[in-house]
């Protein structure tokens, strides 16, 4: 809800995978995005979960992006996935 009150450019909208449509961006949760991939994936609230604890969840949020992954957090989460 915080996010539809910041408009997107060229019509886009923010939306759940009920509303989505060509020109929505998809905000859900990893449960929900379960099977389903899109070229592009932020994935954020990494700092409120145990890392170790929730590998299956952790391992279906990194694996969605066909392009481009983008992982928010802070810079011990963020190191965490860091690879050479």
């Amino acid at each position: 809800q915080a996010l539809e009150k910041h408009p997107l450019p060229q019509g886009h909208h923010f939306s759940d995978i009920e509303q989505r449509s060509d020109s929505s961006v998809l905000v859900t949760t990893v449960n929900k995005f379960k099977g389903l991939e899109s070229e592009i994936v932020f994935l954020w609230g990494m700092d409120s979960i145990d890392i170790q604890e929730h590998r299956e969840h952790l391992y279906v949020g990194l694996s969605r992006a066909k392009s481009i992954l983008v992982v928010f957090g802070n810079e011990q989460t963020c190191s965490y996935f860091q690879t050479e």
